[in-house]
């Protein structure tokens, strides 16, 4: 489903759960770029808060009550204050705290990293990743599992 603004991902989230209940094997949702379907709603940032509050309590309750994931991503800005950046959640950080996990993924020079910013059970750390055929894999250790798959020998 794609929604050009707030009220049609509102109108969807209200759906969803008639949505998840015809199909009870799903297991994740994913949200991409929750700030996009909010953008127009800089003028009024109190209005912006309450509808953010409002949809992530209301993932939470879906997440919850039909056993899924949710993932969702957002952008990112950079915040300026005594001579230093600091990078920060595009919808403020309210929002960047309405998640029970928060990962960072970056790019440092070539490299990918992942970072966990915010986790009620892991510590905060960074590892290098990669984007393989098979998904996500530690860039590490994609690289040893390429050394130990089976070699196949055409005996032409």
């Amino acid at each position: 489903v794609r929604c050009h603004d707030y009220v049609e991902l509102l109108a969807e989230l209200h759906l969803l759960p008639d949505f998840l209940r015809g199909r009870p094997k799903l297991r994740l949702l994913v949200i991409d770029s929750v700030a996009f379907p909010f953008l127009r709603l800089h003028d009024d940032l109190s209005q912006r808060t309450r509808l953010l509050q409002g949809l992530g309590l209301q993932l939470i309750a879906t997440a919850t009550g039909h056993n899924i994931a949710v993932v969702i991503t957002n952008h990112m800005s950079t915040r300026l204050g005594g001579g230093q950046s600091q990078l920060v959640p595009a919808l403020g950080d309210i929002w960047g705290h309405a998640a029970s996990i928060r990962l960072l993924l970056r790019w440092e020079e070539s490299r990918r990293l992942a970072s966990i910013v915010k986790s009620p059970g892991h510590m905060d750390a960074t590892v290098q990743y990669q984007i393989t055929c098979e998904g996500f894999r530690d860039a590490d250790q994609s690289e040893q599992l390429q050394r130990k798959k089976p070699r196949i020998q055409n005996n032409q």
